[in-house]
């Protein structure tokens, strides 16, 4: 009688969705162009990567649009330092996309202990640098830099799935045919 009570309740379980289930992700990766100007540790092999991860899609048509209110996490690294969600940061996040929902500018500015990462979409106006990180050491005082002005980088989009509730049904089905097993 024990055991068709537990096929039962893991047959409801099953097929009710009672079992925990992750969120969907939506992950953008950043991929800089190498450093063409260097000082300190910095460099010339060194560039900014990173990612954000958001609930959902960017949604189409956006003109620097911030987003950063529903970033869930981030990680940017500049080649010697890497901030990140979890790290003191000020993070902001621009994004521009075409009517696909596809990153075409974007302004991404970190800054917290040891120092800054920026990345520009196309070159800001009166400005020639797209991405740039720097290291601050004792006093604020700049210990390297390193900055890339010959390209812009580019991003990738990424949609991570939810599991899948066919397993919760087959497991639903499993415990249902278990406990109508043992009633006979």
């Amino acid at each position: 009688m024990r055991t068709l009570g537990l096929g039962l309740a893991i047959g409801l379980w099953g097929l009710l969705g009672l079992a925990p289930t992750a969120a969907a992700l939506e992950i953008y990766t950043y991929t800089g162009n190498t450093y063409d100007s260097v000082s300190g540790s910095y460099t010339t092999s060194m560039r900014i990567t990173g990612s954000i991860q958001t609930p959902v899609p960017l949604g189409p048509n956006l003109i620097l649009q911030d987003v950063s209110a529903g970033i869930l996490s981030y990680s940017f690294n500049d080649g010697l330092q890497t901030l990140a969600g979890g790290t003191p940061a000020a993070a902001s996040f621009l994004f521009s996309t075409d009517a696909a929902g596809v990153i075409v500018d974007w302004t991404v500015q970190l800054s917290g202990s040891p120092g800054a990462i920026v990345s520009n979409g196309p070159p800001v106006p009166g400005s020639d640098i797209i991405d740039s990180g720097s290291g601050l050491g004792g006093f604020g005082r700049v210990t390297g830099t390193g900055s890339g002005a010959t390209a812009q980088g580019s991003w990738v989009h990424v949609f991570v799935p939810e599991p899948s509730t066919a397993g919760l049904l087959l497991l639903g089905l499993f415990g249902l045919a278990r406990a109508g097993r043992q009633a006979h």
